[in-house]
C-alpha cells in the first residue's frame, strides 16, 4: 500500500551539483525556498547552495529571517527548519534563539542523531537513508505545541495489504495492516474502493468517516488506529453479498518486495483459494503489461540487464467474475561476475572414480577448484580447470582423502558460492557389539568408526533383513526390515531406545523382549540428514537378547487373519488375553519399497496402549491404500514386553499416486538446463487428507516413484542443504496419477562458522539455527561437524543466528547482515557453556521393581528435557543449577505426582524417594480431528472435579493417551487458533480402557486483540489475559491476541502484585476482529491469596470472586491456587464452581501493598452420577464409543 502523505522537497549537494542543477531547474524552479503552515506550526525549508564554500546565500538568510519574524508576529506554536545539510553552520545557537526556533531536520550525513542548539535547546535531528530498502523515517508527534517524541522508524515495517483486490470490483475487501514498529499510528486513514451497492456496506475493525462517490464505486474513509507491534484487521462486506465470493490469494511469496539480480531466475507465487470452489487462472504482469505464457500459480522471473532498477511484477487471480492482486516492487540489480556452479552440489563420486564440475562463468576468468574440511576454509588442495569452465580429477590419484569438502571456483578475485562434495568411502562400518548374545535389554550398540564418514545410521529390526546383490546390475535389494528403532548420530556408538539426536526418527523405540532375536546394520552418512546416507554395507548384525523373560504368554492374535484385504472405516485389532498383563502395546507398520529396500514404517510415534484385548483403529483417516504388519506386546508390571507374532493384511481405500521429481535449476529459467537434483528430503503436509507420518526423498536420480496417497489436498516442500526449499500445493482425487516437479535453485549466499564451549573447543553436533530478523517463519537449521564448524546456505537479509545444545547453555545470538553472493563469516564462534550439574536416578514399581522404558521429563522455564529409563530402571540428565520439574509417565501406568526439585552448582542430584509407577492404570484413548485431518501437538487434558490435571499431547497422527487413577474426567483438547466443539466426560475404572474417544476441534475465525498498561501509555508485559478455559500472556509491547470462534466471551486481565481494571465482556461475530480491549493495571495491588479445594485435593477452575463495593474475579489454577489483585478494604470472597456447593469467607481485610494470605476454601460435593449401558435395539449387543448427552446441560460421555 502506498503512503498517502504529501511531501516536501528540499536540494541538496547532489541534486544542485554539476549538471544536477539543470534537472532541478527544470522540475522545481530556480530556488526552492519556501514554507507553509499546518495549522499552528510553521515550517521553512531551503534548498543548499554549495558545499564547502557557504550553506545559503545571504539572500536565502534574509528571505529566512523574514519568514520567521512572520511566524513570530502570528504567534505559530511551533517553528521547524528542515534542509539537507547546514554546512558552513549558519544556523547557530544565537539564530535559534533569536527567531525561536523548536527543530530542525536535515539528512545528508546518512546516519541518525540528534544534539540540541541554543538555550532553547531546539532539537537538531538528522535521519539515515531514506529512499532505500532499509529507508527509514523519523515520526515526530507534537501534543500542545510540544514535540514529545521523535523516532526512528522503518518503512518495511508498516505495510497494508488487501485481499480481494482494493480496485472497485469486489464486494467485500479486506486490509491486513502490519505494524513491526514499537510506536502506533493514532488516526490512520484506510480507503476501501467497492461497487456502487444501493444495500450498502459493513465495515468491521474500524470507523468509517467518509463515503464518496467515484465514477461507478464509492469510496470508503475508514479510520483506524494502528496499534504497535500488531497485526490488525479491517474488513468491508456488501449487505446485500451476491453468491459468488471473489477468489483470495491466501500466501505468496517472496512476503516482501524484493531484490534480485539480472539473468537470475527468481520465483513468484501465490496460493489461491475460492471459497465457492470454482477453478481459478492466473496471469502474471511486467509493469502492468500481460506475460505471454504465464499464467501458473508461480512464475520464474529471469530480469534482463535493460531492466535494472525498478520494475513492478503483478499476478491477477480471477474465477472469471472476481479478481484479486498481488504485486511486488522489484529492484533488479546488476548481475554478478562471479562464476556458478553448474554441477548439482552435495553428489556422491567413488575416489578411485574421474569427478568432473562445471561451472558458467558471467566474464572469462583463469578459474581453478580449491576444497578444504571445513566451511570457507579451502586450503587442502587446488586443481587447476582442465577444460573451458571444467576440472575433472580422479580423487584417489590427487591425493584426495575420503569425506565431506567444502569448494569452490575461484581466479584469486572472483569466487563461486562455497558448495559441497562427499567423496564415499568404499567401507561401510564394522558392528562390533551387540553381537551373538546379550543379557542386556538397553544394550549399547558400537561399531568402528570409518575415515571420513561424520555420521552413521543405525536400524535395528525385530525380522531379519535379507540383503541381496543383483549379479549383473550389482545393486543391492533389501528385504524384511522391520525397524523397531533408529537414530542418525555422529557417534560409535549408542544406547538401545535413545532418541533419535538428528531428529529424523521420532518414533519410541520398541522394548526389547527377552529371548528375541533381533537384526541390526549400520550405514556411513555424510551429514546430518538421512539424504546422506551411502548405501555402502558390510552386512547384517544379529543378537538374541538371553534373559530370562517375564512371566507372561506371548499375546496370540486373532483378527483380522493374516494376509486379509480390508476396506472398513474401522479396523477392530483382536488378540487374546494374557495372565498377569497390566496392558497391551499396540503397533501397526506399513510396509514399503524405496529404491529396492523394503522395509516396515512404524506409523506411530507414541506408543498405542490399551488394556483390553481389542483395538479398534480409525484405518479410513489414518490408512492409505497398502500393504501393512502388525503385532501386540502384553507388558508386565515391570515394563518389560512380550511380544505376538506379526501378521500383514492389505488396505484398500481410495488413493491417488504422485511421482516427484526434483531437479537443479542451475539459477537459470531454461528448463533445457536442468539436471537431476538427487537426495533431496521431500516433507508433506496433510489439508483435508491423510498423513501417514513417512519419510520421503528422491532416489540418486532425483526421483520417487508412484508414491500413494489418499485424495485431498497437501502441501509439498523439497528442501536440500544448497538451495532454496521450493513449496508446491497439489489437490489430487481419486485415481490421478499426478507429477509433482520441484526446480530448486542454488542458494544465492552461505553463513559458515564454528561453535565452541567454554574451553574453546568445537563442540560436535550442535544445532545452529538462523531466524530471520523481519520475517521469524523464514529460518534453516544445520548442525556442526566434529570440530564443531558449521555452513548453512541462506538467501540475502538481516539474520539473528544462535546455537543450541542439550547438556549446554544456549549460546548469545548475533545480528548478523548477509548480502547475495556473499559467504559470511561469523566474526566471534558461537560459544555454549556446558551444564556442570546432573539429576539421575530410578523409577520403580509398588513392588519396588525396576521399570524399564518410563518416559522422564525435566522442565525449567522454555528448557524440556528427556530421556526414558534403562534396563536398571535408570535415568539421568546434564542440566544447569536451579529448580527443575521432574515428571514420570508410562502408558498403562498411573504417573507419580510432579515434583519440583532444586540442584546446585557442580552437584549431582539423586532423586530420593524413588519415583514409582503404578500399574493397572485407567487409559483413555482416542484421536484429535478438525474434520479434515488430524491434528499433531494437541494439548489434552483430562480433568477431574478434584485433583491433579492429567495432560498428554497429540502425535504426529493425531492420537493421544490418557493413563488416569479411576474417576471421572472432563476432557478438553487445547490448539492455538481453534475451539473444542465439546468437551466429553469420561468415567474410566482402575485397569479400564475407554478407547477410540473423538476430540473434535474448529478452526478459529476471529480475534480478540487488546492493550495492557500501566496508566493507558506504558506497556505492560506478561499480564495473563483468561477468556474462560483459553489464556495468553501479553508481549512485550503490552499487546495481546487471543484466537476465538464467534460468541459472547469474557475477558480479563491478571498479573499478580498489580490492580486490574474490571472484566469485559465482548461479542464476537463470524470472521470478525474485535480490537481496543484494552486493559489499565495499577502496581502496588493489596492481594488475597489462598488455595480451593475438596476432601483435601485441589479443585481447578474454581471461580473465586472478591465483593465489596466493586467486584473481582479469578480463576483457580491446576493446583487449586488463586491470586486476587484488590484494592486495599474489606472484602467478602466468594468461590463456586458446578457441582459443588458455593462457600463464602467475610469481611477478609487487606491493608495498602499487603497480602492476606491463606484464605482458603473446602467445597463439598453436590454431584450425581448417572451410569447405564447402551445396547443395539434388536440383539442386545453393547455398543462400544457411543456418544450419550443429557441434554440442555452440555454434559457428554463416551461408552
Amino acid at each position: 500500500a502506498d503512503l498517502a502523505v504529501p511531501i516536501y522537497l528540499t536540494g541538496g549537494n547532489h541534486d544542485l551539483w554539476y549538471d544536477g542543477h539543470q534537472n532541478w531547474y527544470k522540475y522545481f524552479g530556480r530556488t526552492m525556498d519556501y514554507s507553509f503552515n499546518y495549522g499552528a506550526y510553521h515550517f521553512a525549508g531551503l534548498e543548499m547552495y554549495d558545499i564547502p564554500s557557504v550553506t545559503f546565500t545571504p539572500e536565502q538568510m534574509q528571505w529566512l529571517q523574514a519568514d520567521l519574524n512572520q511566524s513570530i508576529a502570528r504567534h505559530d506554536l511551533l517553528r521547524c527548519l528542515f534542509y539537507h545539510y547546514d554546512i558552513s553552520r549558519q544556523i547557530d545557537a544565537d539564530f535559534v534563539d533569536q527567531y525561536q526556533i523548536d527543530m530542525i531536520l536535515y539528512g545528508h550525513t546518512h546516519i541518525n542523531g540528534v544534539n540540541f542548539i541554543g538555550t532553547r535547546q531546539a532539537i537538531n535531528a538528522n535521519t539515515s537513508y531514506t529512499m532505500n530498502n532499509n529507508g527509514e523515517f523519523r515520526l515526530i508527534k507534537v501534543s500542545n505545541g510540544e514535540i514529545v517524541s521523535y523516532p526512528v522508524l522503518k518503512f518495511k515495517h508498516l505495510d497494508v495489504q488487501y485481499s480481494p483486490a482494493n480496485d472497485g470490483s469486489n464486494w467485500m475487501v479486506q486490509a491486513k495492516i502490519v505494524n513491526l514498529n514499537p510506536i502506533g499510528f493514532e488516526n490512520g486513514l484506510i480507503k476501501f474502493f467497492v461497487p456502487d451497492d444501493p444495500a450498502g456496506y459493513e465495515v468491521q475493525g474500524g470507523t468509517v468517516l467518509q463515503i464518496l462517490p467515484f465514477e461507478s464505486q464509492k469510496v470508503y474513509y475508514v479510520q483506524v488506529d494502528i496499534q504497535p507491534q500488531s497485526i490488525q484487521t479491517v474488513s468491508i462486506r456488501s449487505l446485500n453479498p451476491p453468491a459468488n465470493s471473489p477468489p483470495m490469494i491466501e500466501t505468496f511469496s517472496p512476503l516482501t518486495d524484493t531484490t534480485i539480480v539480472s539473468d537470475q531466475p527468481t520465483r513468484f507465487s501465490v496460493h489461491a483459494i475460492d471459497p465457492d470452489g470454482q477453478s481459478l487462472s492466473y496471469q502474471w504482469y511486467l509493469n502492468n503489461t500481460p506475460i505471454p505464457g504465464a499464467t501458473a500459480e508461480s512464475y520464474d522471473f529471469t530480469p534482463s540487464l535493460e531492466q535494472v532498477g525498478i520494475v513492478t511484477l503483478k499476478v491477477e487471480v480471477t474465477d472469471q467474475t472476481y479478481h484479486d492482486i498481488k504485486a511486488w516492487e522489484v529492484e533488479v540489480e546488476r548481475f554478478s561476475a562471479e562464476p556458478r556452479l553448474l554441477t548439482s552440489v552435495v553428489n556422491f563420486f567413488k575416489y578411485d572414480k574421474p569427478v568432473t564440475l562445471q561451472w558458467y562463468e558471467p566474464v572469462p576468468i583463469d578459474a581453478r577448484f580449491e576444497y578444504g574440511t571445513s566451511p570457507g576454509n579451502y586450503t587442502a588442495g587446488s586443481i587447476e580447470e582442465t577444460g573451458a569452465s571444467e576440472v575433472t580429477f580422479v580423487p584417489q590419484a590427487i591425493g584426495m582423502s575420503l569425506g565431506r569438502y567444502y569448494c569452490h571456483i575461484t581466479d584469486g578475485t572472483l569466487s563461486s558460492a562455497e558448495f559441497t562434495i562427499i567423496i564415499e568411502s568404499p567401507e561401510a562400518p564394522k558392528m562390533l557389539a551387540p553381537v551373538g548374545t546379550t543379557e542386556e535389554l538397553c544394550p549399547t550398540f558400537s561399531w568402528e568408526a570409518v575415515p571420513g564418514v561424520s555420521y552413521y545410521m543405525l536400524l535395528c529390526s525385530d525380522q531379519e533383513i535379507v540383503i541381496n546383490e543383483d549379479p549383473e546390475t550389482g545393486e543391492m535389494t533389501v528385504e524384511g526390515a522391520n525397524p523397531i528403532w533408529a537414530v542418525l548420530t555422529p557417534e560409535t556408538s549408542v544406547p538401545y531406545g535413545a532418541p533419535d539426536p538428528s531428529g529424523t526418527y521420532t518414533s519410541m523405540a520398541v522394548p526389547l523382549a527377552p529371548g528375541q532375536s533381533y537384526w541390526w546394520v549400520v550405514l556411513n552418512c555424510y551429514g546430518n540428514e538421512p539424504e546422506l546416507t551411502s548405501p555402502v554395507q558390510s552386512g547384517v548384525s544379529k543378537f538374541t537378547v538371553n534373559l530370562p523373560p517375564p512371566d507372561l504368554e506371548a499375546p496370540q492374535l486373532l483378527a483380522p487373519a493374516n494376509g486379509d484385504t480390508l476396506d472398513s472405516e474401522v479396523i477392530t485389532f483382536q488378540w487374546s488375553a494374557v495372565d498377569n498383563a497390566v496392558s497391551y502395546h499396540f503397533y501397526p507398520f506399513k510396509i514399503e519399497i524405496e529404491s529396492g529396500i523394503e522395509t516396515a514404517r512404524p506409523i506411530w510415534e507414541s506408543v498405542i496402549a490399551t488394556t483390553n484385548c481389542y483395538f479398534d483403529y480409525q484405518a479410513a483417516s489414518q490408512l492409505i491404500a497398502g500393504n501393512y504388519r502388525w503385532k501386540v506386546a502384553a507388558v508386565a508390571a515391570n515394563g518389560q514386553e512380550v511380544c505376538s507374532q506379526a501378521w500383514d493384511f492389505h488396505y484398500q481405500s481410495p488413493t491417488a499416486t504422485l511421482s516427484i521429481h526434483t531437479l537443479d535449476s542451475r539459477g537459470t529459467p531454461d528448463l533445457d538446463d536442468d539436471v537431476a537434483l538427487p537426495r533431496v528430503r521431500v516433507e508433506y503436509q496433510a489439508l483435508d487428507g491423510i498423513y501417514n507420518g513417512l519419510l520421503l526423498s528422491t532416489d540418486l536420480h532425483g526421483n520417487r516413484e508412484d508414491f500413494a496417497i489418499a485424495p485431498g489436498a497437501y502441501i509439498f516442500t523439497a528442501s536440500k542443504d544448497g538451495f532454496e526449499a521450493e513449496i508446491d500445493t497439489v489437490r489430487c482425487k481419486e485415481g490421478d496419477n499426478l507429477s509433482l516437479n520441484f526446480r530448486l535453485s542454488p542458494s544465492p549466499c552461505r553463513i559458515f562458522g564454528q561453535v565452541v564451549d567454554n574451553n574453546n573447543d568445537g563442540v560436535e553436533n550442535a544445532t545452529i539455527t538462523i531466524v530471520h530478523n523481519l520475517h521469524p517463519t523464514i529460518q534453516k537449521k544445520t548442525s556442526s561437524d566434529a570440530l564443531g564448524n558449521f555452513s548453512i546456505s541462506t538467501v540475502p537479509g538481516t539474520y539473528l543466528i544462535s546455537a543450541q545444545k542439550e547438556g549446554y547453555h544456549n549460546s548469545t545470538e548475533q545480528l548478523i547482515s548477509v548480502l547475495s553472493g556473499e559467504n559470511y563469516a561469523l566474526e566471534t564462534p558461537l560459544v555454549l557453556v556446558k551444564n556442570m550439574s546432573k539429576i539421575s536416578g530410578v523409577v520403580v514399581n509398588q513392588d519396588n521393581q525396576l521399570v524399564f522404558g518410563a518416559t522422564v521429563t525435566v522442565k525449567k522455564d522454555e528448557t524440556v528435557l528427556t530421556d526414558y529409563t534403562d534396563a536398571d530402571g535408570h535415568f539421568e540428565f546434564q542440566v544447569d543449577s536451579g529448580t527443575w520439574r521432574l515428571e514420570v509417565s508410562k502408558k498403562g501406568f498411573i504417573s507419580p505426582a510432579p515434583r519440583n526439585l532444586y540442584v546446585g552448582t557442580n552437584q549431582t542430584l539423586e532423586v530420593q524417594p524413588n519415583p514409582v509407577l503404578l500399574p493397572n492404570a485407567g487409559m483413555v484413548t482416542g484421536y484429535v480431528t478438525d474434520n479434515q485431518r488430524m491434528l499433531a501437538d494437541v494439548t489434552v487434558k483430562a480433568i477431574p472435579g478434584t485433583g491433579t490435571i492429567v495432560s498428554t499431547t497429540s502425535d504426529a497422527f493425531g492420537q493421544f493417551s490418557l493413563n488416569l487413577t479411576g474417576g471421572t474426567y472432563s476432557l478438553q483438547a487445547e490448539l492455538s487458533g481453534y475451539t473444542a466443539t465439546e468437551n466429553p466426560q469420561i468415567t474410566v475404572s482402575t485397569g479400564e480402557t475407554i478407547a477410540d474417544v473423538r476430540l473434535v476441534l474448529a478452526p478459529n475465525r476471529s480475534k480478540i486483540m487488546g492493550l495492557v498498561t500501566t496508566d493507558g501509555s506504558i506497556p505492560l508485559a506478561g499480564v495473563e489475559i483468561s477468556c474462560g478455559m483459553l489464556k495468553t500472556i501479553t508481549k512485550s509491547n503490552g499487546s495481546y491476541e487471543l484466537s476465538v470462534d464467534a460468541g459472547q466471551y469474557t475477558i480479563s486481565a491478571f498479573k499478580e502484585g498489580y490492580t486490574s481494571s474490571p472484566v469485559q465482556q465482548v461479542t464476537v461475530a463470524p470472521g470478525q476482529v474485535v480490537e481496543q480491549v484494552n486493559f489499565v493495571l495499577r502496581s502496588n495491588a493489596s492481594m488475597i491469596k489462598g488455595w480451593v479445594r475438596s476432601a483435601g485435593k485441589a479443585v481447578y477452575h474454581a471461580q473465586v470472586v472478591a465483593q465489596n463495593s466493586s467486584s473481582i474475579s479469578t480463576y483457580t489454577d491446576e493446583s487449586g491456587y488463586y491470586v486476587l489483585n484488590v484494592d486495599a478494604g474489606t472484602w467478602d470472597i466468594q468461590v463456586s464452581k458446578e457441582g459443588f456447593q458455593t462457600a463464602i469467607q467475610q469481611d477478609v481485610i487487606v491493608g495498602v501493598g499487603q497480602t492476606a494470605a491463606g484464605i482458603n476454601f473446602n467445597l463439598k460435593k453436590n454431584i450425581v452420577t448417572i451410569t447405564g449401558q447402551v445396547k443395539e435395539i434388536d440383539h442386545g449387543t453393547p455398543i462400544r464409543n457411543a456418544k450419550v448427552e443429557i441434554l440442555d446441560t452440555g454434559a457428554t460421555t463416551t461408552t
